[in-house]
């Protein structure tokens, strides 16, 4: 969960339970593993008042994360364009030449912190099964795009019922330091969804682009609309993938 029939409806109170039911289980579920990773196991061994404690504990689950993570990326990867990057021999020496599509990967790579970045995600998704990024566009039209990783205990995926590799759309969560415990939830949702009509056939044309909705919910559990903005492109603001598989639901 949560899987649901195609359509988008904030005021449906079984889609948004079911929301809350997905969320509050991943976040369970991930706290544990990141628990796990720290060391901080359940003792196996009772102490008694005043006692002595026996546990020993050998982390087994930072050993085994920390040896993949470092296999998997032994060094800082090299990401080149087909043809981006070619070598000319200049007097005595080769000289490097780059494309300008190369060029631009590049600084966007350098802008985004490659090294760490890539350790980060790898790290976070073997812990979690699920990684979760975030695209931020520049203030200028120059300038360069930015990624951002999504702690997967703050977001959620709801998906088609009838086909678990469809993602409807995203719904993220995060709580305000206000009075009263206030949430503030962001749906991220393809325009063809906004239109599709339950019943009819499915016709998921992504080039209409996205909508992200920003609500705020307070104790009485009704979601408030407070902004909105379009994001007018085929692809999501969000990309994420699974870290291992998982048959039979969206996430890893």
């Amino acid at each position: 969960m949560p899987a649901i029939f195609p359509r988008y409806d904030v005021k449906d109170k079984d889609i948004n339970e079911k929301g809350i039911t997905e969320i509050r289980a991943r976040k369970n579920m991930m706290d544990r593993s990141w628990k796990y990773y720290y060391g901080q196991h359940d003792p196996s061994l009772e102490i008694g008042a005043g006692g002595v404690d026996y546990n020993i504990v050998i982390n087994m689950s930072a050993q085994a994360i920390d040896k993949t993570v470092s296999f998997f990326v032994p060094e800082a990867p090299k990401i080149a364009i087909t043809g981006g990057i070619d070598r000319e021999k200049q007097g005595d020496n080769f000289v490097e030449l780059r494309t300008p599509q190369q060029i631009l990967l590049d600084d966007f790579w350098e802008t985004n912190n490659l090294n760490n970045f890539i350790l980060d995600i790898a790290l976070s998704g073997f812990v979690t099964g699920h990684t979760f990024l975030r695209i931020i566009l520049p203030d200028t039209i120059d300038g360069i795009p930015g990624l951002g990783m999504i702690d997967p205990r703050n977001i959620i995926t709801f998906w088609d019922v009838t086909k678990t590799d469809r993602r409807l759309f995203y719904r993220l969560v995060w709580s305000m330091d206000t009075v009263g415990n206030a949430q503030r939830i962001q749906d991220i949702v393809p325009v063809w969804l906004l239109e599709h009509q339950l019943g009819q056939p499915v016709v998921e044309n992504l080039d209409l682009g996205w909508v992200i909705f920003e609500y705020e919910r307070g104790n009485e559990n009704r979601l408030n609309l407070i902004n909105f903005d379009v994001w007018e492109f085929p692809f999501p603001p969000i990309v994420d993938w699974k870290n291992s598989q998982a048959p039979y639901i969206y996430y890893g």
